[in-house]
């Protein structure tokens, strides 16, 4: 068991990485809207305008499926 548990361990993470990186383009678990006046607003209007989330999705999905193949994890 003790063998399995970073294979185990490393799918779920890659597993959780990749679905959170897809949440981003297909809106698949629902987001509530920030707050009104919310400090946090013009950072995801800087950063949805500019296309550097789409580059930082794209990221963490490539490495959620690095992540979870054992052969490429070390």
């Amino acid at each position: 068991m003790k063998h399995h548990l970073p294979n185990i361990a490393g799918a779920l993470l890659g597993l959780a990485f990749f679905l959170f990186g897809l949440n981003f383009f297909g809106n698949l678990i629902p987001m509530p809207a920030p707050p009104e006046g919310s400090r946090v607003i013009p950072f995801f209007q800087a950063t949805g305008s500019s296309g550097f989330m789409v580059f930082v999705k794209v990221c963490e999905i490539t490495g959620a499926v690095f992540k979870a193949i054992p052969k490429t994890r070390n």
